[in-house]
């Protein structure tokens, strides 16, 4: 959970430097991608922890 946390701000970098091309454009969906799975997988273990704590 700590890791998908830390992980990620790096999904930023990419706004900062790609180019407004079409391969600056492929960048910034990857980084998006990989925000939304660590959301995911910060989600999905925060709810499975917060059970196993009952």
């Amino acid at each position: 959970m700590l890791t998908a946390l830390a992980l990620n701000p790096t999904a930023q970098i990419t706004l900062i430097i790609v180019g407004p091309d079409t391969a600056g454009q492929v960048a910034i969906g990857a980084g998006m991608f990989f925000q939304a799975g660590a959301a995911v997988a910060h989600g999905g273990l925060q709810r499975r922890w917060s059970r196993m704590a009952r």
